[in-house]
């Protein structure tokens, strides 16, 4: 018996056929399992990440606790500046406060500088006093 030679051809090439499929074959499984190497490790990225923020969440100041903080913050050096301005003699107590204002209210017309200016008007960029105001 004889072997054709067509038959040996085709055995070739179907073992041609055979080593290019193992070959795409085992790119295509090598492609996929680094796939699945890089999806593990973002998995566990993830998963690190998810825990850094957690941790700052956690450890972070909430702002309502901020402000009311700073609001009691102001509030004490607003009660405590006068109180210490008083103390130190630089700013008048009570009682002088309410004589100025008496004062204040005994004399009518707008006040710059002691003279009065309520009985008179203004010509150019000076002021005439009336000469009928008291």
């Amino acid at each position: 018996m004889s072997i054709d030679p067509d038959q040996t051809v085709v055995a070739e090439e179907y073992a041609e056929l055979r080593r290019c499929l193992d070959v795409g074959l085992t790119r295509i499984d090598g492609h996929l399992a680094l796939l699945a190497h890089r999806g593990d490790q973002a998995g566990s990225d993830l998963a690190d990440l998810a825990a850094r923020v957690t941790a700052l969440e956690h450890n972070r100041w909430p702002l309502p606790t901020v402000s009311a903080l700073t609001a009691a913050g102001a509030l004490a050096v607003t009660v405590w500046q006068p109180s210490a301005a008083r103390a130190s003699g630089r700013e008048p107590g009570p009682a002088v406060l309410a004589q100025a204002q008496v004062v204040q209210h005994q004399q009518p017309g707008r006040h710059v500088g002691g003279r009065d200016f309520t009985a008179g008007h203004h010509v150019g960029n000076q002021f005439e006093r009336d000469p009928l105001a008291p």
